[in-house]
């Protein structure tokens, strides 16, 4: 038997082989998880909870506020999406949107385009978006306000611009009006935020 055979079957080599090979696998859903984006809609700053009440300014409460963020594991030069009026908001149009970026081009009606003129990662808010009617009669229960591709998506998909300059799709979660416990309202999973024990908890097991 030749030196390279008897070297090939030694246990040590064999061992470490078998080891290396369950590395490797314990590591590929890590590198998974670390290319995960999403576009989503939660009811206020804090980006945990979609389901999204009225608002009140004064004795006015007929407003609804949209938080749109954007969470990146790898990083993301921008993002482009839609997210119009739904029939199920009844009476309640939409009256405009905040822009964090002042280059934002477009808007959530018809397609809006966001850069964020660098590289950015974690949460990212990207816009908020109003909805006004005079009443707060209108909406259906479970009402579904939807992220939508953009028009001139290349993917057909919601879309986020990574950091080499490529449009690439991305997940994304809708946020529910006058929502109940019949609602398929969640946090997107895939996100590692610890600043909760159930983020904390995501982090370790990734994706769902």
């Amino acid at each position: 038997m030749k030196f390279a055979e008897r070297a090939s079957n030694h246990p040590l080599i064999i061992l470490s082989s078998i080891l290396l090979l369950g590395l490797s696998m314990l590591l590929a859903p890590i590198s998974s998880h670390a290319q995960y984006d999403v576009i989503a809609v939660f009811s206020d700053t804090t980006h945990t909870n979609c389901a999204v009440d009225f608002f009140c300014n004064g004795d006015d409460c007929g407003y609804i506020l949209f938080w749109v963020f954007h969470y990146s594991t790898a990083g993301a030069q921008g993002s482009r999406f839609r997210a119009p009026y739904q029939l199920c908001l009844g009476e309640h149009g939409w009256l405009g949107e905040y822009r964090p970026f002042p280059a934002t081009m477009g808007n959530t009606q018809t397609g809006v385009t966001i850069p964020y003129g660098s590289c950015l990662s974690g949460w990212i808010h990207i816009l908020t978006v109003w909805y006004y009617s005079g009443s707060i009669i209108g909406t259906t229960d479970c009402c579904e306000y939807q992220v939508l591709p953009h028009p001139e998506a290349s993917t057909g998909d919601v879309e986020i611009l990574d950091c080499t300059g490529t449009w690439v799709a991305a997940e994304h979660a809708s946020a529910f009006v006058d929502a109940n416990a019949s609602c398929p309202c969640s946090i997107p999973t895939g996100i590692s935020n610890r600043t909760t024990s159930w983020g904390a908890i995501k982090a370790i097991f990734g994706r769902d």
